[in-house]
């Protein structure tokens, strides 16, 4: 017991530890996503009560992170990296849960081990973005849902339930939750009963069902007038609509053609190509590591040496039902396959990867006379599988954002920072950078103290045009004959060239001060 006390303890640690490592400054990008989330929150913290859909985002994500961002306020960029930190351990927690139900708890401590060091997952508990409640809610769904087909109580049934009728209030790739939810109720039960593994009363259970049923219509309602208010958005050419409708007939050939080419590809994204989005993945490389494609399918093997069959079933039919709103024909081809509208199966793909690292246990501790040879041999396995990871995130993944995860918006938000906060905020030029950065926002969002911004997100040319004095211009590092403009806005005036640590020109800050 003292042990696996123990284990639990490092496992907690060094995932707290791989989240938090160099977070200030990995990523070090405020981008427009990042952007949206900060705003939306800005109205849940000034008690407006939103309730709507940001474009793809809905309000889950916003009202959940809420209390972390009140505690942990004016921290720029890091405010919301550190909320999906937390967020990210919550979802390890429902996979160690989940797995441990359908396996036992040394195979979902390694579960938890592979999930929580895999770069896929990395990526998005620090990325600060609202994808990364999914995994959370997809696993505590599964959780629920295997013990209320293992117990047949109902607090389960509707507590599952409830977990996920949240995906009404997260993505569109979330709206399946419920549905997906009510058809492995169905299928499940009638696998265990047909398997003699449960004392199903039918009687029960069809009341069990009806009432689950009402409770996810009633928990569907709220969802409803959001798309009542918001037609716009969740129509045929709203944001949301024109990724979601097909947009046309579900049996033409032109769409089953376009369907089967979107399935193929994200099948292969496991294994053989990724996301080639540089913000989200190592652009092109297989969402997970060579080690653990091939844990994936020696857990496969696991379950069938268990006879899990039921719970291998379970797991695929995640796999596969929850990849489906990502494959839609009307999602453009060049997002495909795509790391964020498939995460929900992240659970899913390391209950298999940590299973198979069980499975490769089980069969060394067979062969090996000591038992301490067997714990070494895995233990170098994991060793490496960890090595593998950490270098795809922080050297691959770093060497592929934009200026090579220059962040030029915190850097000159942290010269910013130093002034008074009299000082106004104006720019000449803007978004000067790689995949465009930094833009406006990624520099005032930044701001860790009040200040007076007056019309900021706008380019100014003239020192009439200058909100307020004192005031600083901010000018791109192409545009030194700008600079020479506001030099003369008044006596005292001087210009500050930024520089990154490693020596590279960011920016150049006219320092204007009062007249």
């Amino acid at each position: 017991m003292k042990r696996v006390f123990w284990l639990v303890f490092l496992i907690v640690g060094f995932s707290i530890l791989i989240r938090l490592f160099y977070l200030e400054k990995l990523p070090g990008e405020w981008f427009g996503d990042i952007s949206n989330v900060h705003e939306y929150e800005m109205q849940v913290i000034n008690g407006q009560w939103p309730f709507y859909f940001f474009q793809s985002p809905g309000p889950l994500y916003h009202y959940l992170i809420a209390p972390i961002v009140i505690l942990y306020k004016d921290h720029g960029y890091v405010t919301y990296k550190v909320a999906s930190v937390i967020v990210s351990l919550i979802g390890l927690m429902g996979i160690y849960l989940f797995t441990k139900e359908i396996t036992n708890k040394k195979t979902a401590l390694m579960t938890v081990l592979t999930a929580s060091v895999s770069f896929w997952f990395l990526i998005w508990s620090r990325l600060g973005n609202s994808q990364i409640v999914i995994p959370a809610i997809s696993s505590f769904m599964a959780y629920f849902l295997v013990r209320y087909i293992k117990r047949n109580h109902l607090p389960d049934l509707l507590l599952g339930a409830f977990v996920a009728s949240l995906g009404w209030y997260t993505y569109p790739q979330t709206f399946l939750f419920p549905i997906v939810y009510l058809l492995i109720i169905v299928v499940s039960l009638a696998a265990f009963y047909i398997l003699g593994k449960s004392r199903i009363n039918p009687l029960r259970t069809l009341l069990h069902f009806i009432l689950v049923t009402f409770v996810l219509v009633i928990l569907t309602i709220p969802f409803v007038q959001i798309v009542k208010n918001q037609p716009g958005n969740f129509g045929p050419q709203g944001y949301v609509g024109k990724k979601v409708l097909l947009g046309g007939s579900l049996i033409s050939a032109e769409t089953i053609e376009k369907l089967k080419t979107n399935l193929i590809k994200t099948v292969r994204m496991l294994h053989i190509r990724g996301d080639e989005t540089f913000r989200v993945n190592v652009s092109g490389h297989p969402q997970i590591d060579k080690i653990s494609g091939m844990l994936f399918f020696l857990g496969i093997i696991y379950f069938f040496r268990t006879k899990k069959y039921l719970w291998l079933f379970l797991t695929l039919f995640f796999l596969f039902v929850l990849i489906l709103p990502s494959i839609l024909p009307a999602i453009p081809k060049g997002e495909i396959p795509s790391s964020s509208r498939t995460i929900a199966v992240i659970p899913f793909v390391f209950v298999l990867v940590g299973a198979g690292l069980s499975e490769v246990y089980f069969w060394v501790k067979k062969i090996l006379p000591k038992k301490y040879l067997t714990e070494v041999l895995v233990t170098g396995l994991f060793v490496y599988l960890v090595f593998a990871n950490l270098r795809l995130y922080f050297v691959d993944y770093t060497k592929g954002l934009p200026d090579k995860n220059l962040g030029p918006g915190r850097i000159i938000a942290a010269y910013i920072d130093k002034l008074p906060s009299n000082y106004s905020v104006n720019f000449s030029s803007c978004c000067w950078g790689e995949a465009g950065q930094p833009e406006h926002k990624g520099v005032v969002y930044n701001l860790t103290k009040e200040r007076q911004l007056f019309d900021w997100n706008r380019l100014i040319k003239s020192c009439q045009e200058v909100g307020h004095y004192p005031a600083v211009v901010v000018v791109g590092p192409d545009r030194y004959s700008d600079t020479e403009i506001f030099e003369k806005c008044a006596l005292g005036t001087k210009v500050d060239s930024i520089y990154s640590e490693d020596g590279r020109l960011v920016s150049y800050i006219v320092n204007i001060p009062s007249d």
